[in-house]
């Protein structure tokens, strides 16, 4: 398919090849390094390198790049691995609960990702959400390149692969956050990016009052590169567009919900079965062996009618026959034959 990006690396022995499945550990060990080095926000989160690893891990999981063909690698003549960048597709649905222990144990990391999802739902509009709504808009979540080959074109290549890639599979625009100003130059003057949203990591103020990321002298921002004009995309259906996704947004957002009641139902009732005291086992008797006195006084037999022992007549004398009145001198017996 033939496209407008196209791309020649200054190394011309370097080429750009899908990211193999045993690669993607170690392109994660190679982000997470980046991450403590290159980005100069992520620098001050002031995170362990297993702790930017269990980020990386997340943002870009092996299913969603690697699995899909999506990402991108850079390798000298000899294989040897120079560059990446991880691709997949973007989810508009993605919460920012799913990084809430990085969240937690990182003001600056809670800061950085409460101002990109700013920067989404400011630009909103500008955006082409008939496409990010219906998976046809490709996600650049990181990248990097090793130190002995910056300035050699890799990190360009990839970039502009990245869009013939996106092309190729039939999507119709590209999404990254630059928080670096080489990567931002290269998706912008290279790639036909258009910046849709930035701020000022120095100036950026958290809803909770603070400024998370002061100090690290950056700044982020929503780049698109719009790769073909579809019909979903136009103005028009942009409204419709954006009720999906706030609507599905709704749903997953319940769904975990539910979940999370479920999970902690299930702890509850754990819990109290652990603390519940030990019933004792009682013994089976027979019902014929039973003991159902309640504690009141026995009734007489008399008032019964009659019984086996007393006359069915007065009700007092000895029985002396079964069934028929015995010949007692109580008095004048009453029905007596």
């Amino acid at each position: 398919m033939s496209s407008a990006f196209s791309f020649a690396p200054a190394d011309t022995s370097m080429v750009i090849e899908p990211m193999r499945s045993d690669e993607y550990e170690r392109c994660i060990d190679l982000a997470s390094a980046a991450f403590n080095t290159n980005n100069p926000i992520m620098k001050r989160a002031g995170l362990s390198v297993e702790d930017y690893r269990a980020y990386a891990l997340l943002s870009c999981s092996k299913v969603k790049s690697v699995d899909t063909g999506l990402s991108l690698v850079a390798r000298s003549a000899d294989g040897e691995l120079l560059a990446f960048l991880f691709l997949k597709t973007f989810d508009p649905y993605q919460k920012t609960s799913d990084f809430k222990e990085m969240m937690r144990k990182s003001r600056t990391t809670a800061g950085l990702i409460e101002l990109v999802s700013g920067l989404y739902d400011n630009a909103i509009m500008s955006l082409r959400i008939g496409s990010m709504a219906t998976g046809k808009a490709l996600h650049c979540p990181m990248g990097g390149t090793l130190p002995s080959v910056n300035g050699k074109g890799a990190g360009k290549a990839l970039r502009m692969r990245a869009c013939e890639v996106a092309l190729e599979r039939g999507f119709n625009t590209l999404l990254v956050e630059p928080a670096h100003g080489a990567t931002r130059h290269i998706w912008t003057k290279y790639c036909g990016g258009i910046v849709r949203g930035e701020a000022s990591s120095e100036t950026f103020a958290s809803k909770a009052g603070d400024f998370p990321l002061k100090g690290s002298e950056s700044s982020v921002s929503v780049v698109e590169v719009v790769l073909r004009k579809v019909h979903r995309d136009a103005a028009v259906y942009k409204p419709f567009y954006l009720a999906k996704i706030v609507v599905l947004s709704a749903r997953a957002a319940a769904a975990d919900l539910e979940e999370a009641l479920r999970r902690s139902v299930a702890e509850a009732a754990s819990s109290a079965a652990e603390h519940e005291p030990p019933v004792e086992s009682l013994a089976v008797v027979s019902l014929a062996s039973a003991s159902l006195d309640a504690g009141r006084p026995r009734a007489p037999e008399s008032t019964l009618g009659g019984g086996e022992t007393t006359c069915i007549i007065c009700l007092t004398r000895p029985k002396t026959h079964i069934a028929v009145p015995c010949s007692h001198q109580c008095g004048p017996v009453r029905g007596a034959t």
